[in-house]
């Protein structure tokens, strides 16, 4: 299973446990609260959160079962369509245009599907998709935002310069009064919408972050010779590194 849907993906209990870039951070969401305002935001007067703002044609959920079970093609093609629907309960929405979703199905045939019955395979197998889906969700450790860091105003401009994290995908960082600031250039980036520039706060001479939101954060690579040649986004699991462009 790999996932970077468009959807939330959601927990057994309801609960949105990744990608849904509206909920305020720290809160626990329903899905279903989430999907009953989705008519709401058609609504003259809606206004949308700037973190929400994503851009389209670009995600997908990439899949594979497989069972050791005898199985006709006909039987093969129904595993494959049963487990591939109840995904839609792990992800919200789901197969929407923005997603390129395939699942394949696959059999060693090495044993008689004897009493168990196509129906239960097929029901067992959406539950264990599910259960994959929400391995896929890297852990992130809590993260506690410090307080009084400081950094000298003589170190924050080799901080400055763009960065391009993907092909269309760059933050320029820059020095506004005596702070870092982040504006994406391509596309909304995380908690950094299109077009905005957002004041960064230190969490150390290095690493700095955004005070609101997923608490996205940014460090800085330093080079042999003391320049600053990469930046990371999000340090951990979710990880992106993106090189310093020649000025």
């Amino acid at each position: 299973m790999v996932v970077n849907a468009s959807g939330s993906i959601t927990d057994k209990k309801g609960n949105v446990v990744k990608c849904d870039r509206m909920s305020p951070n720290g809160s626990t969401w329903k899905i279903a609260d989430l999907m009953t305002n989705v008519p709401l935001s058609h609504l003259a007067g809606w206004e949308e959160s700037p973190a929400a703002d994503v851009p389209t044609h670009r995600n997908t959920t990439v899949s594979l079962i497989v069972t050791n079970a005898r199985l006709n093609y006909a039987g093969l093609r129904r595993l494959a369509i049963q487990v591939h629907t109840s995904m839609a309960r792990a992800i919200q929405p789901f197969s929407t245009f923005d997603d390129g979703d395939t699942l394949f199905a696959a059999t060693t045939d090495d044993v008689p599907l004897n009493s168990i019955g196509a129906l239960n395979l097929d029901t067992m197998a959406g539950e264990v998709m599910w259960d994959a889906i929400l391995a896929s969700v890297p852990q992130e450790p809590p993260f506690s935002p410090p307080k009084g860091v400081v950094v000298s105003e003589a170190r924050l401009p080799t901080y400055a310069g763009t960065y391009m994290f993907a092909p269309h995908v760059r933050l320029r960082v820059d020095v506004s009064g005596g702070n870092l600031s982040v504006t994406a250039l391509d596309r909304s980036v995380f908690d950094f919408p299109l077009g905005s520039t957002t004041q960064l706060l230190p969490a150390s001479d290095m690493e700095f972050y955004l005070d609101r939101g997923q608490h996205t954060r940014l460090s800085f690579i330093v080079g042999a010779d003391g320049v600053v040649t990469d930046a990371i986004l999000d340090p951990g699991p979710w990880a992106q590194r993106g090189k310093r462009m020649p000025d």
